[in-house]
């Protein structure tokens, strides 16, 4: 009968032709945990990964924490996968190697402190934690009795956020304020919190309009009980009255054909230019040359959006007739 040496020989992987053989560390579980990548062997730095990327050697003292230890020592990064697939190791932006399902492994003589550690798997998922370096008395086992009962029950494995093996939560990203809406409906227009800008002198919509107008259209498209909407477009009181209201008629007709573009029907649409005839703000009044007159005429160079017509309200079902009750 074979001894327990012959054993753990028999399951180690092949070499490659010509390469040494490199025995487990001693108190490690009876299952090969160094590894021969590209004629480069672990030498027991590097623990339990099925592939290497990097000469070990080199890599355990070229790792730098993200946020060093207090301590200046050389610890062990514990990986832990409790993922059911393998998992691609990357430390610190840094690919190390690959190890497998329900395993755990372990990266020695790192500097104290604390990695972000991100797990790539098969599906291309990929999960990132922030992992602190760990003085490891005892073997890295691979999986065990608490990987068999997960895979078993289909549960969560719990391990990864045991203190003892250094692992914190990584720091949630910060949530991306939601931008607030430009474009909303009212009863009688489309409000927007911003102006349709146009190349000077033309009917070229500026392109820092364009996600304005985007959302413009899609919330015609939400919208189809509105039925139509008039574009409007106006200037300032600057220049000859009549090319102004070409330019604006020009201008409106311009919003109408990108709305049509992002696939609102052009039958809903239409469009109308007023030149300088509605102002929002007289030019000519006091509080208005005392500001320069700039002000007043940025207001009234504007794009407006009403609303023509709305689909009417569905008609109220009618009422079922009264019950009379039978007599006894």
């Amino acid at each position: 009968m074979p001894g327990p040496l012959a054993l753990l020989l028999l399951t180690l992987p092949a070499a490659q032709a010509g390469a040494p053989m490199v025995m487990a560390h001693p108190s490690l579980p009876p299952r090969p945990t160094t590894f021969l990548v590209d004629d480069k062997v672990s030498g027991g730095r590097v623990e339990n990964f099925r592939a290497l990327y990097v000469d070990p050697e080199a890599m355990a003292s070229s790792l730098r924490p993200s946020k060093a230890g207090a301590a200046d020592r050389r610890l062990s990064l514990p990986i832990n996968n409790e993922f059911s697939s393998y998992a691609e190791i990357s430390v610190e932006g840094q690919r190390i190697g690959l190890i497998d399902p329900m395993s755990n492994g372990a990266i020695h003589d790192v500097p104290a402190g604390t990695y972000a550690v991100s797990f790539k798997l098969q599906n291309g998922y990929v999960e990132t934690r922030s992992v602190r370096a760990v003085a490891v008395s005892g073997p890295i086992v691979p999986g065990g009795r608490a990987a068999q009962a997960v895979v078993d029950s289909g549960e969560t494995p719990s391990w990864h956020t045991d203190a003892r093996l250094g692992l914190q939560p990584a720091a949630p990203e910060p949530k991306a304020k939601a931008k607030a809406k430009r474009a909303q409906l009212s009863a009688k227009r489309i409000e927007i919190t911003e102006m349709v800008q146009f190349t000077v002198g033309s009917a070229e919509i500026d392109a820092v309009s364009h996600g304005l107008l985007d959302e413009v259209a899609a919330l015609i498209l939400a919208n189809p009980a509105v039925r139509r909407l008039d574009v409007q477009g106006h200037t300032d009181q600057t220049g000859d009255p009549g090319k102004n209201r070409a330019l604006s008629q020009a201008r409106a007709e311009a919003v109408v054909a990108y709305l049509v573009s992002k696939g609102v029907e052009a039958s809903r649409l239409s469009a109308t230019g007023f030149g300088p005839d509605r102002p929002l703000i007289a030019e000519d009044s006091e509080a208005a040359q005392a500001q320069g007159g700039e002000a007043a005429r940025a207001a009234n160079r504007r794009v407006e959006l009403h609303v023509v017509e709305l689909a009417p309200a569905a008609a109220p079902a009618e009422e079922a007739p009264a019950v009379v009750p039978t007599a006894n």
